[in-house]
């Protein structure tokens, strides 16, 4: 709780606990939002200046021109909110870019930005549908990343089903969630 904190704030990630930081909620900041602490790492939360992948909990704390988005969404229990250049495909160059979260999940931090379809590489996040995670991936296919039964997320992958595997088997990707490293499918 707070006032288990000398910063009297103590910033909770469902499931995963809390840690006493410099905030645990935008207002706690002059002149920017509250970044979360990363749960794979014994850091606390820190106060930003609302730059591009400071944390957020709405654009109004974000620099000019920068979108508050969610990047990583589990449940909508633990969740990653930061400050980026885009929110929907509109904001890009149409025909040319798409509005892709790219997410360092161990780092538990990520954006939203404007990247070139299929340059998400191999075990990388992306998008499940309604999304555009097949277009972000290089290999065009986002698995779907199950999470102890829980929760699902999407990471580019070699396959969905076998029949993506050309005769070969596909073994589902993973999230190994003591140390934040996502996985994509394979084909073998």
């Amino acid at each position: 709780s707070d006032g288990e904190c000398m910063s009297l704030n103590c910033y909770v990630v469902p499931f995963l606990g809390g840690q006493c930081g410099e905030c645990n909620e935008d207002a706690d900041c002059v002149g920017g939002g509250c970044t979360p602490p990363n749960p794979f790492e014994s850091n606390g939360s820190t106060c930003n200046m609302g730059e591009v992948g400071g944390g957020c909990e709405s654009t109004e704390v974000c620099q000019d021109g920068l979108f508050c988005g969610n990047v990583l969404d589990l449940l909508g229990l633990i969740q990653i909110n930061t400050c980026g250049e885009c929110e929907t495909d509109a904001d890009c160059e149409a025909g040319v870019t798409i509005c892709a979260p790219v997410v360092d999940v161990a780092a538990f931090s990520g954006i939203n930005t404007c990247i070139v379809p299929g340059t998400l590489a191999q075990d990388s996040f992306c998008q499940l549908d309604p999304g555009n995670g097949n277009d972000a991936c290089m290999s065009g296919i986002c698995s779907t990343v199950d999470i102890m039964g829980l929760a699902q997320i999407g990471s580019c992958g070699e396959c969905n089903t076998d029949a993506d595997c050309m005769g070969g088997t596909c073994t589902p990707g993973e999230f190994l969630l003591d140390t934040g490293t996502l996985v994509g499918s394979t084909c073998g």
